[in-house]
């Protein structure tokens, strides 16, 4: 790892505003901070239902689109903090189809999905009832901190209906009317 915090984001979709990515890396910031991570080598891909529907299907043998997909490549902790290495694969076409279902920010349901996501790679998990809850309440009180209008509840029963894995060819591309107008 070289530098001390780098997180790359890259936007496949070519759809995030400069504010959006900015918004996003100061939230992924503050959380390992928090988390205390003093070293952080992090690449976020921000891609279509069909990108990470073959992601999930390849590496986690699912078969649907997703929301965040962590990869963690290396980890080292000491006394003084914690060293990640990773990745994060966040469906943002997803975010969109399912803040639009909920009746909420398309950012914020975005950026629910890297706190989701680098929790993971903090060490959090939500594989059984207990860790669940322990996941649901870091992600509360992150939604709280960083003024986010999404619910951890509603988000976790919406991901289990999975929405349609492709657009539509000549569809508009997703959040087109949100991006082109990006909420305060």
């Amino acid at each position: 790892m070289s530098s001390l915090f780098h997180i790359e984001l890259e936007d496949r979709l070519q759809t995030l505003s400069s504010e959006d990515l900015a918004f996003f890396h100061h939230a992924l910031t503050e959380l390992a901070k928090q988390e205390r991570v003093t070293q952080i080598d992090l690449s976020v891909a921000f891609v279509d239902n069909a990108e990470i529907h073959r992601v999930n299907q390849e590496f986690l043998q699912h078969d649907y689109p997703t929301d965040v997909i962590s990869f963690l490549f290396d980890e080292e902790v000491t006394p003084q903090g914690r060293a990640l290495e990773g990745e994060l694969v966040i469906g943002l076409e997803y975010a969109c189809q399912i803040a639009e279902q909920n009746g909420w920010s398309w950012r914020d349901e975005l950026v629910l999905y890297g706190v989701h996501g680098l929790l993971h790679l903090c060490g959090y998990d939500d594989q059984d009832p207990a860790s669940r809850q322990i996941m649901r309440q870091q992600e509360g009180e992150w939604i709280r901190r960083l003024g986010l209008r999404v619910s951890t509840v509603d988000r976790a029963v919406a991901s289990d209906h999975p929405v349609a894995s492709e657009s539509q060819p000549g569809s508009p591309r997703p959040c087109s009317d949100a991006v082109a107008s990006p909420e305060p």
